[in-house]
Protein backbone atom coordinates (compact mmCIF):
# COMPACT_ATOMS: atom_id res chain seq x y z
CA UNK A 1 0.00 0.00 0.00
CA UNK A 2 3.04 2.30 -0.10
CA UNK A 3 2.71 5.48 -2.10
CA UNK A 4 5.76 6.13 -4.30
CA UNK A 5 5.78 9.92 -4.00
CA UNK A 6 4.75 12.02 -0.99
CA UNK A 7 1.14 13.09 -0.86
CA UNK A 8 0.49 16.81 -1.27
CA UNK A 9 -1.81 18.70 1.08
CA UNK A 10 -3.00 22.29 0.69
CA UNK A 11 -4.15 24.01 3.90
CA UNK A 12 -6.13 27.24 3.52
CA UNK A 13 -6.44 29.14 6.78
CA UNK A 14 -6.76 32.78 7.78
CA UNK A 15 -4.94 32.25 11.09
CA UNK A 16 -1.96 34.39 11.93
CA UNK A 17 1.33 33.70 10.18
CA UNK A 18 2.91 32.02 13.22
CA UNK A 19 0.07 29.49 13.47
CA UNK A 20 0.23 28.74 9.75
CA UNK A 21 3.97 28.18 10.13
CA UNK A 22 3.28 25.76 12.98
CA UNK A 23 0.80 23.84 10.81
CA UNK A 24 3.43 23.65 8.11
CA UNK A 25 6.09 22.36 10.51
CA UNK A 26 3.81 19.72 11.99
CA UNK A 27 2.83 18.41 8.58
CA UNK A 28 6.41 18.36 7.34
CA UNK A 29 7.36 16.16 10.30
CA UNK A 30 4.94 13.57 8.91
CA UNK A 31 6.93 13.45 5.64
CA UNK A 32 4.23 14.88 3.42
CA UNK A 33 4.42 17.81 1.05
CA UNK A 34 2.29 20.61 2.46
CA UNK A 35 1.50 24.18 1.45
CA UNK A 36 -0.20 26.48 3.97
CA UNK A 37 -1.84 29.60 2.52
CA UNK A 38 -4.01 32.48 3.58
CA UNK A 39 -7.04 32.43 1.23
CA UNK A 40 -5.87 35.62 -0.48
CA UNK A 41 -2.55 33.96 -1.37
CA UNK A 42 -3.79 30.71 -2.97
CA UNK A 43 -2.75 30.28 -6.60
CA UNK A 44 -3.90 27.79 -9.24
CA UNK A 45 -0.74 25.69 -9.03
CA UNK A 46 -1.37 25.11 -5.29
CA UNK A 47 -4.66 23.47 -6.17
CA UNK A 48 -3.31 21.60 -9.19
CA UNK A 49 -0.69 19.79 -7.13
CA UNK A 50 -2.85 18.98 -4.08
CA UNK A 51 -4.22 15.51 -3.32
CA UNK A 52 -6.19 16.95 -0.41
CA UNK A 53 -7.37 20.47 0.39
CA UNK A 54 -8.10 21.41 4.00
CA UNK A 55 -10.00 24.68 4.46
CA UNK A 56 -10.85 26.60 7.62
CA UNK A 57 -14.57 27.38 7.96
CA UNK A 58 -14.50 30.85 9.53
CA UNK A 59 -12.45 33.32 7.51
CA UNK A 60 -12.43 36.44 9.67
CA UNK A 61 -8.90 37.75 9.18
CA UNK A 62 -9.35 38.82 5.57
CA UNK A 63 -9.84 42.59 5.39
CA UNK A 64 -9.36 42.76 1.59
CA UNK A 65 -12.55 40.77 1.11
CA UNK A 66 -14.70 43.67 2.37
CA UNK A 67 -13.85 45.75 -0.69
CA UNK A 68 -14.58 42.98 -3.20
CA UNK A 69 -17.79 42.73 -5.25
CA UNK A 70 -20.30 40.48 -3.49
CA UNK A 71 -19.78 37.56 -5.88
CA UNK A 72 -16.02 37.66 -5.42
CA UNK A 73 -15.96 37.58 -1.63
CA UNK A 74 -16.64 34.05 -0.29
CA UNK A 75 -17.81 34.36 3.29
CA UNK A 76 -16.65 31.02 4.64
CA UNK A 77 -14.68 27.88 3.90
CA UNK A 78 -17.61 26.11 2.26
CA UNK A 79 -17.79 28.88 -0.33
CA UNK A 80 -14.04 28.63 -0.90
CA UNK A 81 -14.36 24.88 -1.44
CA UNK A 82 -17.20 25.42 -3.92
CA UNK A 83 -14.94 27.72 -5.97
CA UNK A 84 -12.02 25.29 -5.85
CA UNK A 85 -14.26 22.39 -6.84
CA UNK A 86 -15.48 24.31 -9.88
CA UNK A 87 -11.85 24.78 -10.90
CA UNK A 88 -11.10 21.11 -10.24
CA UNK A 89 -13.88 20.07 -12.58
CA UNK A 90 -12.09 21.67 -15.51
CA UNK A 91 -8.44 20.84 -14.79
CA UNK A 92 -6.45 18.15 -16.55
CA UNK A 93 -5.46 16.29 -13.39
CA UNK A 94 -6.07 12.54 -13.70
CA UNK A 95 -6.25 11.83 -9.95
CA UNK A 96 -9.27 12.74 -7.78
CA UNK A 97 -8.87 15.35 -5.05
CA UNK A 98 -10.36 15.37 -1.54
CA UNK A 99 -11.81 18.42 0.23
CA UNK A 100 -11.99 18.75 4.00
CA UNK A 101 -13.46 21.50 6.16
CA UNK A 102 -12.15 22.38 9.61
CA UNK A 103 -14.47 24.24 11.97
CA UNK A 104 -15.19 24.98 15.62
CA UNK A 105 -18.80 25.86 14.65
CA UNK A 106 -20.11 22.47 13.62
CA UNK A 107 -23.66 23.23 14.74
CA UNK A 108 -23.88 25.90 12.03
CA UNK A 109 -23.32 23.18 9.43
CA UNK A 110 -25.82 20.72 10.84
CA UNK A 111 -29.11 20.02 9.07
CA UNK A 112 -30.21 16.97 11.04
CA UNK A 113 -30.56 15.80 14.61
CA UNK A 114 -27.12 15.95 16.24
CA UNK A 115 -25.43 15.48 12.88
CA UNK A 116 -22.72 17.86 14.07
CA UNK A 117 -21.72 15.09 16.48
CA UNK A 118 -21.45 12.60 13.61
CA UNK A 119 -18.74 13.96 11.36
CA UNK A 120 -19.35 11.35 8.66
CA UNK A 121 -22.97 12.44 8.37
CA UNK A 122 -22.07 16.13 8.44
CA UNK A 123 -19.50 15.63 5.70
CA UNK A 124 -22.01 13.80 3.52
CA UNK A 125 -24.63 16.53 4.02
CA UNK A 126 -22.15 19.19 2.92
CA UNK A 127 -20.73 17.28 -0.08
CA UNK A 128 -17.30 16.86 1.48
CA UNK A 129 -14.98 13.95 2.06
CA UNK A 130 -14.64 14.81 5.75
CA UNK A 131 -15.06 17.53 8.38
CA UNK A 132 -12.67 18.14 11.26
CA UNK A 133 -13.66 19.58 14.62
CA UNK A 134 -11.34 22.51 15.25
CA UNK A 135 -11.75 22.07 18.99
CA UNK A 136 -9.43 19.11 18.62
CA UNK A 137 -5.84 20.22 17.92
CA UNK A 138 -4.73 19.76 14.35
CA UNK A 139 -1.72 17.79 15.57
CA UNK A 140 -4.13 15.11 16.82
CA UNK A 141 -5.95 15.08 13.49
CA UNK A 142 -2.89 14.83 11.28
CA UNK A 143 -3.00 11.00 11.09
CA UNK A 144 -6.55 11.19 9.71
CA UNK A 145 -5.65 13.89 7.21
CA UNK A 146 -2.60 11.99 5.97
CA UNK A 147 -4.49 8.69 5.90
CA UNK A 148 -7.21 10.24 3.73
CA UNK A 149 -4.72 11.92 1.42
CA UNK A 150 -2.88 8.63 0.98
CA UNK A 151 -6.13 6.80 0.25
CA UNK A 152 -7.02 9.39 -2.38
CA UNK A 153 -3.63 9.07 -4.04
CA UNK A 154 -4.02 5.28 -4.17
CA UNK A 155 -7.26 5.44 -6.16
CA UNK A 156 -6.66 4.40 -9.77
CA UNK A 157 -6.13 7.12 -12.34
CA UNK A 158 -8.52 5.25 -14.64
CA UNK A 159 -11.22 2.70 -13.86
CA UNK A 160 -11.89 -0.16 -16.28
CA UNK A 161 -14.89 0.21 -18.52
CA UNK A 162 -17.39 -2.67 -18.36
CA UNK A 163 -14.79 -4.99 -16.83
CA UNK A 164 -16.23 -6.44 -13.64
CA UNK A 165 -13.25 -8.71 -13.03
CA UNK A 166 -10.72 -5.87 -13.16
CA UNK A 167 -12.95 -3.59 -11.05
CA UNK A 168 -13.17 -6.32 -8.43
CA UNK A 169 -9.40 -6.72 -8.44
CA UNK A 170 -8.86 -2.98 -7.96
CA UNK A 171 -11.36 -2.75 -5.10
CA UNK A 172 -9.98 -5.79 -3.28
CA UNK A 173 -6.45 -4.46 -3.64
CA UNK A 174 -7.44 -1.03 -2.30
CA UNK A 175 -9.18 -2.71 0.62
CA UNK A 176 -6.15 -4.88 1.29
CA UNK A 177 -7.72 -8.32 0.77
CA UNK A 178 -5.22 -10.96 -0.28
CA UNK A 179 -5.85 -14.41 -1.70
CA UNK A 180 -7.22 -16.23 1.34
CA UNK A 181 -9.92 -18.79 2.03
CA UNK A 182 -12.57 -16.18 2.89
CA UNK A 183 -11.84 -13.73 0.05
CA UNK A 184 -15.07 -14.54 -1.82
CA UNK A 185 -17.13 -14.31 1.37
CA UNK A 186 -15.68 -10.85 1.96
CA UNK A 187 -16.46 -9.84 -1.63
CA UNK A 188 -20.06 -10.99 -1.17
CA UNK A 189 -20.29 -8.80 1.95
CA UNK A 190 -18.89 -5.83 0.03
CA UNK A 191 -21.37 -6.24 -2.82
CA UNK A 192 -24.23 -6.58 -0.34
CA UNK A 193 -23.36 -3.12 0.99
CA UNK A 194 -24.08 -1.55 -2.42
CA UNK A 195 -20.72 0.01 -3.35
CA UNK A 196 -20.92 2.42 -6.32
CA UNK A 197 -18.96 0.09 -8.58
CA UNK A 198 -21.07 0.69 -11.67
CA UNK A 199 -20.42 4.45 -11.79
CA UNK A 200 -16.64 4.39 -11.73
CA UNK A 201 -16.00 4.72 -15.45
CA UNK A 202 -14.28 8.09 -14.98
CA UNK A 203 -11.23 8.61 -12.79
CA UNK A 204 -12.75 11.25 -10.54
CA UNK A 205 -15.62 8.93 -9.75
CA UNK A 206 -13.25 7.08 -7.45
CA UNK A 207 -14.32 9.63 -4.84
CA UNK A 208 -17.76 8.00 -4.84
CA UNK A 209 -16.20 4.73 -3.79
CA UNK A 210 -14.06 6.39 -1.14
CA UNK A 211 -17.03 8.31 0.27
CA UNK A 212 -19.09 5.13 0.36
CA UNK A 213 -16.39 3.46 2.43
CA UNK A 214 -15.73 6.50 4.63
CA UNK A 215 -19.32 7.65 5.20
CA UNK A 216 -21.37 4.46 4.86
CA UNK A 217 -19.15 1.59 6.02
CA UNK A 218 -16.63 2.59 8.68
CA UNK A 219 -19.14 4.35 11.00
CA UNK A 220 -21.70 1.53 10.95
CA UNK A 221 -21.80 -2.16 12.00
CA UNK A 222 -21.25 -3.70 8.59
CA UNK A 223 -18.69 -6.19 7.27
CA UNK A 224 -15.84 -4.55 9.20
CA UNK A 225 -16.07 -5.15 12.95
CA UNK A 226 -14.80 -2.92 15.73
CA UNK A 227 -13.24 -4.52 18.82
CA UNK A 228 -16.58 -4.11 20.62
CA UNK A 229 -18.51 -5.79 17.81
CA UNK A 230 -16.02 -8.66 17.83
CA UNK A 231 -16.49 -8.96 21.61
CA UNK A 232 -20.25 -9.24 21.05
CA UNK A 233 -19.67 -12.09 18.59
CA UNK A 234 -17.40 -13.87 21.07
CA UNK A 235 -19.77 -13.06 23.98
CA UNK A 236 -16.96 -11.72 26.12
CA UNK A 237 -16.45 -8.38 27.84
CA UNK A 238 -14.83 -5.63 25.83
CA UNK A 239 -12.09 -4.88 28.42
CA UNK A 240 -11.12 -8.56 28.58
CA UNK A 241 -10.89 -8.77 24.78
CA UNK A 242 -8.71 -5.65 24.71
CA UNK A 243 -6.41 -7.25 27.29
CA UNK A 244 -6.41 -10.59 25.46
CA UNK A 245 -5.45 -8.92 22.19
CA UNK A 246 -2.26 -7.59 23.75
CA UNK A 247 -1.60 -11.01 25.31
CA UNK A 248 -1.43 -12.98 22.08
CA UNK A 249 -4.93 -12.96 20.63
CA UNK A 250 -4.08 -10.19 18.19
CA UNK A 251 -1.86 -12.65 16.32
CA UNK A 252 -4.74 -15.12 16.16
CA UNK A 253 -7.01 -12.58 14.45
CA UNK A 254 -4.22 -10.93 12.44
CA UNK A 255 -5.31 -12.56 9.12
CA UNK A 256 -8.75 -10.93 9.53
CA UNK A 257 -7.50 -7.47 10.52
CA UNK A 258 -8.37 -4.72 8.07
CA UNK A 259 -5.12 -3.40 6.62
CA UNK A 260 -6.41 -1.59 3.54
CA UNK A 261 -6.57 2.15 3.03
CA UNK A 262 -8.08 4.22 5.86
CA UNK A 263 -7.29 1.39 8.30
CA UNK A 264 -6.04 4.03 10.75
CA UNK A 265 -8.85 6.54 10.20
CA UNK A 266 -11.42 5.42 12.79
CA UNK A 267 -9.64 2.75 14.81
CA UNK A 268 -8.94 -0.92 14.23
CA UNK A 269 -11.37 -3.06 12.25
CA UNK A 270 -11.57 -6.79 11.46
CA UNK A 271 -13.24 -8.44 8.48
CA UNK A 272 -16.40 -10.26 9.53
CA UNK A 273 -15.75 -12.99 6.96
CA UNK A 274 -12.21 -13.44 8.23
CA UNK A 275 -13.25 -13.63 11.88
CA UNK A 276 -15.92 -16.22 11.13
CA UNK A 277 -13.43 -18.31 9.16
CA UNK A 278 -10.90 -18.19 12.00
CA UNK A 279 -13.49 -19.17 14.59
CA UNK A 280 -14.70 -22.05 12.41
CA UNK A 281 -11.18 -23.44 12.15
CA UNK A 282 -10.33 -22.95 15.83
CA UNK A 283 -13.47 -24.75 17.03
CA UNK A 284 -13.46 -27.50 14.38
CA UNK A 285 -16.75 -26.31 12.96
CA UNK A 286 -18.41 -25.44 16.28
CA UNK A 287 -18.09 -21.71 15.90
CA UNK A 288 -21.60 -21.02 17.21
CA UNK A 289 -20.89 -22.64 20.56
CA UNK A 290 -19.78 -19.76 22.84
CA UNK A 291 -18.11 -22.11 25.31
CA UNK A 292 -16.05 -23.72 22.56
CA UNK A 293 -15.05 -20.32 21.22
CA UNK A 294 -13.89 -18.92 24.56
CA UNK A 295 -12.08 -22.14 25.48
CA UNK A 296 -10.20 -22.22 22.16
CA UNK A 297 -9.26 -18.55 22.31
CA UNK A 298 -8.26 -18.59 25.98
CA UNK A 299 -5.64 -21.19 25.16
CA UNK A 300 -3.95 -18.54 23.04
CA UNK A 301 -4.11 -15.59 25.47
CA UNK A 302 -3.59 -17.08 28.93
CA UNK A 303 -7.28 -17.21 29.91
CA UNK A 304 -7.67 -13.42 29.58
CA UNK A 305 -11.18 -13.59 28.08
CA UNK A 306 -14.10 -13.11 30.45
CA UNK A 307 -17.55 -14.35 29.44
CA UNK A 308 -20.49 -11.98 29.54
CA UNK A 309 -23.15 -12.55 32.17
CA UNK A 310 -25.89 -12.50 29.49
CA UNK A 311 -26.27 -14.67 26.41
CA UNK A 312 -27.43 -12.22 23.74
CA UNK A 313 -25.21 -9.13 23.65
CA UNK A 314 -25.85 -6.26 21.29
CA UNK A 315 -23.74 -3.21 20.52
CA UNK A 316 -25.82 -0.09 21.11
CA UNK A 317 -25.75 3.44 19.80
CA UNK A 318 -25.51 6.34 22.20
CA UNK A 319 -28.00 9.20 22.51
CA UNK A 320 -26.38 10.85 19.47
CA UNK A 321 -27.01 7.72 17.36
CA UNK A 322 -23.30 6.98 17.14
CA UNK A 323 -21.98 3.48 17.64
CA UNK A 324 -20.92 2.98 21.25
CA UNK A 325 -18.35 0.63 22.73
CA UNK A 326 -20.26 -1.07 25.55
CA UNK A 327 -22.35 -4.23 25.17
CA UNK A 328 -25.89 -4.56 26.41
CA UNK A 329 -28.25 -7.46 27.05
CA UNK A 330 -30.75 -7.64 24.19
CA UNK A 331 -33.54 -7.82 26.77
CA UNK A 332 -32.61 -4.30 27.90
CA UNK A 333 -32.42 -2.82 24.42
CA UNK A 334 -34.70 -1.90 21.52
CA UNK A 335 -34.06 -1.41 17.83
CA UNK A 336 -34.07 2.05 16.29
CA UNK A 337 -34.63 3.24 12.74
CA UNK A 338 -32.50 6.39 12.24
CA UNK A 339 -33.00 8.12 8.91
CA UNK A 340 -29.35 7.80 7.91
CA UNK A 341 -28.91 4.13 8.89
CA UNK A 342 -27.90 2.00 5.88
CA UNK A 343 -30.28 -0.89 5.10
CA UNK A 344 -27.35 -3.31 4.76
CA UNK A 345 -25.96 -2.53 8.23
CA UNK A 346 -26.83 -4.54 11.31
CA UNK A 347 -29.73 -3.18 13.36
CA UNK A 348 -29.25 -0.02 15.37
CA UNK A 349 -29.82 -1.01 18.99
CA UNK A 350 -30.30 1.38 21.90
CA UNK A 351 -30.58 0.82 25.63
CA UNK A 352 -34.15 1.21 26.77
CA UNK A 353 -32.87 3.32 29.64
CA UNK A 354 -31.25 5.73 27.15
CA UNK A 355 -34.29 5.94 24.89
CA UNK A 356 -36.87 6.56 27.61
CA UNK A 357 -37.61 10.24 27.97
CA UNK A 358 -35.50 11.09 24.92
CA UNK A 359 -37.94 12.53 22.32
CA UNK A 360 -35.87 11.72 19.25
CA UNK A 361 -34.89 8.19 20.25
CA UNK A 362 -38.41 7.34 21.41
CA UNK A 363 -39.74 8.49 18.04
CA UNK A 364 -37.51 6.12 16.06
CA UNK A 365 -38.02 2.90 18.05
CA UNK A 366 -39.21 0.36 15.46
CA UNK A 367 -42.84 -0.73 15.66
CA UNK A 368 -41.95 -4.34 16.44
CA UNK A 369 -40.21 -3.26 19.67
CA UNK A 370 -42.69 -0.59 20.81
CA UNK A 371 -44.73 -2.96 22.95
CA UNK A 372 -41.66 -4.17 24.83
CA UNK A 373 -40.38 -0.61 25.14
CA UNK A 374 -43.67 0.63 26.58
CA UNK A 375 -44.14 -2.36 28.89
CA UNK A 376 -40.64 -1.82 30.28
CA UNK A 377 -41.53 1.80 31.02
CA UNK A 378 -44.76 0.73 32.74
CA UNK A 379 -43.01 -1.87 34.88
CA UNK A 380 -40.50 0.71 36.11
CA UNK A 381 -43.33 3.12 36.87
CA UNK A 382 -45.06 0.48 38.98
CA UNK A 383 -41.88 -0.19 40.93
Amino acid sequence: MAVQTPVRILIIDDSDRDERARFNAEMQEQHVCVVVRHPRDVIKSDLDQADLVLVDYLLEDWSERDSMPICLGPQNGLAIIAILKSLSATDARSQPRAFLLRSAKLTELSHDYNSHRRLYLLARENNLEWILDKVQPLSEQLPQVISLATAIRALPSAWPSDDAVETKRIVLTWLGISNNSWREMAWHDIESAHPPLHSLHEQRHGLRFLRWFLHRILPYPCFLWTCSRLAARLRVTVPSLTTAMSAGLEDCFAPAKYTGHLHDFMGNRWWRAGCESILWELTNGRSFDPDQIVAALNQRCGDRLVKLSFLQPVLCVDTNCQMGEELCDVEKAVRLQPDDWPPYAESAWCRIADAKGHPYLEAIVIDADLERFESDSESETEV
